[in-house]
C-alpha cells in the first residue's frame, strides 16, 4: 500500500517478482466502503525479478462524468441497495472497469466519475439482480433516474414425451444485444455470456420480473423428469422472445425432449487412446453458460450427454496435448458419433 505525495507520485517497495492487481482509490474516500468502491481504478500490473518499473495511473475519476440521481421502482424510491457500473470498453488487461455506488434511504445514488461510454448497470438490493443500460456521454454532470423496469416473462417447462412438468431445470435468459469483451475478466465473462437464470418449481413454471425491454435468448438447462432416478432430458432449441416495458409476457411453454448421446474417442496422431481428455459440447450458435461436459475412460472412449437433436460445436483438451476447438458433430435420433485426434503438445 502507498499514499500518493502532492505531485500525485508514489512508491511501493520491498516487492516480491510477480503479478499483481493494483487498486486505486481516493484517499478522502478510504473511511466509507461505498466511497471506496464508487472511485475505484484497478488494473494487473507484472513487477519482474530484480527490477524496478515505473507505472503510471490514470484516474479517471477525476476527468469523467459526474453521474447522479434517484433509483425509482413503481414510482417510488429505492431505500436501499447499491448500483454498479460494468464497461467493456476497458483497455487494462482485464478488460473490464467497474464502480459501485450505494443507494442511499432517499432513493438517490452518485458516481463522482465515469469515462464516457456504454455501461451495463446492475441494482442490487431489490430482489433479483436488476440489469439496464447506461450511455454517458462526454460532459462534466448527467444526472439519470433509474426507473426499474416493469417488464417480464412467465412460462413453464414440459417434457416433450409426456407434457409432465419438468422440476428444477434451469432456465437462462440471455440479451441477443452482449458487448464486446476483451482483456483477461472481461474473456471470461463472455465465456459464461451474460445472462439471469432462474429454477421452475414443482409445476414447471419459471418467471422473470424486472426485465429491460429487448430481444432475449431463453436457454434451459436439462433435467430429469421425475427427479434423479427419472428420465434423462436434453435441452431444448433456444427460444427468441421480444420483453417490453410494462408487460409481462405470459404462456410459454417449452418442451424438454429425451436425452441422446454423442458417442466417440479420443486418440493421438499416432492413434493411441488417451484417457482422462476432458470433452465439452453446446448448441452450435448459442452462448450456452454451462455446456455438458465429460471426461474419457482409459481406452480413450466418452459419451457426452444429455444432448438433442441438432449440431454440436465440441472441444477437448488433455495433458501434454494441444487442444481442439470448434469441432462440428450432426446428432440424429439416434445420437452422433465423433472420433477426436489431439497432436501432441509443444
Amino acid at each position: 500500500e502507498a499514499g500518493t505525495d502532492q505531485n500525485g507520485n508514489y512508491k511501493m517497495e520491498n516487492m516480491a517478482p510477480g503479478s499483481y492487481v493494483f487498486v486505486v482509490t481516493r484517499g478522502d474516500d478510504q473511511l466509507n466502503f461505498m466511497s471506496f468502491l464508487s472511485n475505484l481504478n484497478f488494473d494487473l500490473v507484472t513487477i519482474p525479478k530484480g527490477r524496478s518499473i515505473r507505472y503510471d495511473i490514470v484516474d479517471d475519476n477525476a476527468s469523467g462524468c459526474r453521474v447522479y440521481g434517484i433509483v425509482y421502482d413503481g414510482g417510488e424510491p429505492v431505500r436501499r441497495g447499491a448500483v454498479t457500473a460494468l464497461s467493456f470498453e476497458s483497455d487494462n488487461i482485464l478488460g473490464v472497469d467497474f464502480k459501485v455506488a450505494r443507494i442511499r434511504s432517499d432513493g438517490s445514488y452518485e458516481f463522482p466519475g465515469l469515462k464516457s461510454g456504454e455501461y451495463s448497470l446492475q441494482v442490487q438490493g431489490v430482489g433479483r439482480e436488476i440489469r439496464m443500460d447506461l450511455d454517458v456521454p462526454e460532459q462534466p454532470e448527467l444526472q439519470m433516474d433509474l426507473h426499474l423496469p416493469e417488464g417480464g416473462v412467465e412460462g413453464e417447462v414440459v417434457a416433450k414425451e409426456s407434457g409432465d412438468p419438468v422440476q428444477g431445470a434451469t432456465v437462462f435468459l440471455r440479451p441477443l444485444d452482449q458487448p464486446e469483451f476483451s482483456g483477461m475478466l472481461g474473456s471470461l465473462i463472455a465465456s459464461q455470456g451474460v445472462s439471469v437464470e432462474d429454477r421452475t418449481d414443482s409445476d414447471g413454471r419459471f418467471s422473470f420480473e424486472r426485465v429491460s425491454p429487448g430481444e432475449y435468448e431463453i436457454l434451459v438447462r436439462v433435467g430429469r423428469r421425475g427427479g434423479e432416478e427419472g428420465t434423462l432430458l436434453a435441452a431444448a432449441e433456444p427460444m427468441i422472445i421480444e420483453i417490453y416495458d410494462g408487460r409481462i409476457e405470459r404462456g410459454l411453454k417449452i418442451e424438454l425432449p429425451t436425452a441422446l448421446a454423442i458417442t466417440g474417442i479420443v486418440v493421438d496422431s499416432t492413434g493411441a487412446p488417451i484417457a482422462s481428455a476432458s470433452i465439452a459440447g453446446a448448441k452450435s450458435g448459442t452462448m450456452d453458460p454451462r455446456p455438458v461436459r465429460t471426461k474419457s475412460a482409459e481406452d480413450g472412449s466418452f459419451t457426452l450427454t444429455p444432448v438433442g437433436v441438432g449440431s454440436y460445436t465440441i472441444s477437448c483438451t488433455a495433458k501434454d496435448h494441444s487442444p481442439a476447438s470448434g469441432l462440428e458433430v450432426e446428432v440424429r435420433e439416434e445420437g452422433g458419433e465423433l472420433k477426436i485426434v489431439l497432436q501432441a503438445g509443444v
